[in-house]
């Protein structure tokens, strides 16, 4: 998962792409677009899912202004994720080279935790 960010360009015909307001990525997900039809609609579907999100399909519309997510499908909650956050966070290897890792803890508690790392 990394913190994502994600524009969408419409050919408009006359040789030149708009740029299309899109829906705010969760913070820390995996997204993902792919299209419906391309040969005959704008339609897309969307999969969305993060540490605290299940994994979630909507369909939207690209191109007739603002995009509303219609959520279809989502997997069941295996856990309640009310009151948790995630953080990214780096780590200097000894090469010098940053490495990204994800913490999953309670909103606001600034106390040491155990951990397991894998």
């Amino acid at each position: 998962a990394v913190k994502p960010g994600f524009m969408v360009y419409v050919y408009s015909g006359d040789g030149a792409w708009a740029s299309v307001e899109g829906d705010e990525a969760p913070e820390l997900a995996t997204v993902s677009v792919s299209a419906v039809d391309s040969l005959r609609s704008n339609k897309v579907w969307l999969r969305k899912e993060s540490m605290l999100q299940p994994p979630t399909l909507y369909a939207t519309e690209v191109g007739s202004g603002p995009m509303e997510l219609e959520e279809m499908k989502t997997t069941a909650e295996r856990f309640d994720p009310t009151g948790l956050e995630v953080s990214q966070r780096w780590v200097r290897s000894k090469d010098g080279t940053l490495v990204p890792y994800f913490l999953v803890s309670h909103v606001g508690d600034p106390r040491p935790r155990p951990t397991i790392l894998y």
